[in-house]
């Protein structure tokens, strides 16, 4: 999570993606980095996803979990603008609403993700991704 100006909000978010996309090459996992939308309901929402897509503002880290599935969102990266400065009260020194953003890592969907592509048996695993998990 991190709270701040916009530009302090894409730096982070920019920085875990980088960050992320190393951890997959290290993991030795097949990724793709695409922009996404969250699953809002109804006609308010679906307007709210297009929204979303359109302002860049959501990117998952999607890997398939085995050859030719639809790829499974590891990871996701996400800048809220104003939205939660609005409703929590936010602002900074300045008294603008902050701008927020977050990373989140779905550690089970990764382990998962590790288990589906490189076998149970971890003497058989990537050399990069044994020493990336310390195994």
């Amino acid at each position: 999570m991190r709270i701040g100006s916009p530009e302090q909000i894409q730096l982070f978010r920019d920085g875990w993606m980088t960050r992320a996309k190393g951890l997959a090459d290290q993991l030795a996992l097949p990724y793709a980095v695409d922009v996404a939308s969250d699953p809002f309901f109804g006609r308010v929402g679906q307007m709210m996803a297009v929204s979303q897509v359109q302002n860049s503002l959501k990117f998952e880290l999607l890997i398939p979990f085995f050859p030719g599935a639809k790829p499974t969102a590891c990871m996701s990266f996400n800048y809220h603008k104003e939205h939660f400065g609005e409703v929590w009260g936010l602002h900074d020194e300045r008294h603008q609403l902050s701008h927020t953003g977050c990373v989140a890592f779905g550690m089970d969907r990764l382990a998962v993700a590790l288990f589906a592509n490189h076998g149970i048996d971890l003497a058989r695993w990537p050399a990069s991704a044994r020493q990336a998990l310390a195994l």
